[in-house]
């Protein structure tokens, strides 16, 4: 069949407008006879609408796909993600916003795990973990700043976060 056999594939998108946003994003990707395999990145800049209105994105991603026998596959992906903008309010009085204020997002590792067990064509289980260790923050002058940090171990409940806070 044309998509099970061995091959390795580019595609990259590109976008540029004339108020200066620009996208970069771009996948190398492969499939084996048993595995496959792919390479993610994403670049976004927006310059924004008003001062202190933009924002910048990257994110990198490495996904594998391991068919262990004809009923079970395994999967992994590891990633990073990185956010960082002024002020993204959207107020019908831009007189408003701030001309200071910086947030700032760290997904730095996310990482997911699945399994896959076909029991029969209709019966399929699968299980998927995943973990993210996330900074999220934001500075302004005279302001406290709030961070959430969220540790990457097992066993930690999910929805309870450690709060820092740095006064800057």
């Amino acid at each position: 069949s044309l998509f099970e056999r061995p091959r390795i594939g580019v595609v990259s998108q590109t976008e540029y407008t004339g108020n200066g946003d620009w996208l970069q994003s771009g996948t190398v990707h492969g499939i084996g006879t048993t595995s496959a395999f792919a390479i993610e990145g994403y670049y976004r800049s927006l310059v924004g609408y008003r001062p202190n209105n933009d924002s910048e994105q990257q994110q990198v991603a490495v996904l594998y796909r391991q068919q262990v026998t004809p009923q079970d596959s395994i999967f992994a992906r590891v990633a990073t993600l990185e956010l960082n903008g002024g002020d993204q309010s959207r107020s019908a009085q831009d007189a408003g916003a701030s001309t200071t204020l910086r947030s700032e997002e760290t997904q730095r590792p996310q990482v997911s795990l699945g399994y896959h067990h076909e029991w029969s064509p209709e019966s399929h289980t699968l299980l998927f973990a995943q973990g993210i260790r996330e900074q999220a923050g934001y500075s302004e002058p005279g302001l406290l700043r709030p961070a959430l940090v969220r540790p990457l171990f097992l066993g930690d409940p999910v929805g309870f976060y450690a709060m820092q806070f740095n006064e800057e």
